[in-house]
Formats: structure tokens, C-alpha cells, sequence
């Protein structure tokens, strides 16, 4: 599996939740892709693990996805949050 690296914002609903994450994503032999996101960790922890939410990369494609993990970074007032895509990759280019 190869990682692509990632920034954009993450949405729940039509709300932006985080106007900046960064992360990393990788897609199975099958196609299917997960990976996490980091974002500062005080709104982090109000997320619930296995609930939608919408990636919005820089580059304007989107993505359904789900949290399926909340922790600390190691970095002071960083939060990493694991997902996998509950849609297609859409506009999947390399």
C-alpha cells in the first residue's frame, strides 16, 4: 500500500468542524482507503467515533468518511482521528 498525503477541512454536515486538518490516506488491493487526519485536539473531543463526516481536500474533492478513533497525538494540542471511507474516492488521481 502506498500513503497519500492529504490537507483540506473536515465537515459534519453542513458545518465546517475543522477549517484545516492535514493527514494521510492509503488504499488497500481491494480499494478500499482509510487513514487519519490531525487536527487541534479541543473540538477533536467532541467527535463521536463512528459517525460521518466530510473531507474536503484543498484540491476541492470530497470524501464521505467515518471516525473510527480519537487519540493525542504526542504533540501538544494535536489530536489524531483514524477514518475509512464510507464512499468511493472521488476524483482519484495519482
Amino acid at each position: 500500500m502506498n500513503s497519500s498525503a492529504f490537507h483540506g477541512k473536515l465537515l459534519d454536515g453542513g458545518r465546517v468542524v475543522f477549517r484545516r486538518v492535514s493527514g494521510l490516506y492509503e488504499e488497500d488491493e481491494r480499494g478500499v482507503w482509510s487513514g487519519h487526519l490531525e487536527v487541534h485536539d479541543g473540538p477533536a473531543l467532541m467527535l463521536r467515533t463512528d459517525h460521518p463526516c466530510r473531507l474536503v481536500r484543498d484540491d476541492g474533492r470530497g470524501e464521505a468518511i467515518v471516525i473510527t478513533g480519537l487519540r493525542q497525538s504526542g504533540t501538544a494540542g494535536i489530536a489524531r482521528l483514524a477514518f475509512r471511507a464510507s464512499g468511493g474516492l472521488e476524483g482519484r488521481g495519482r
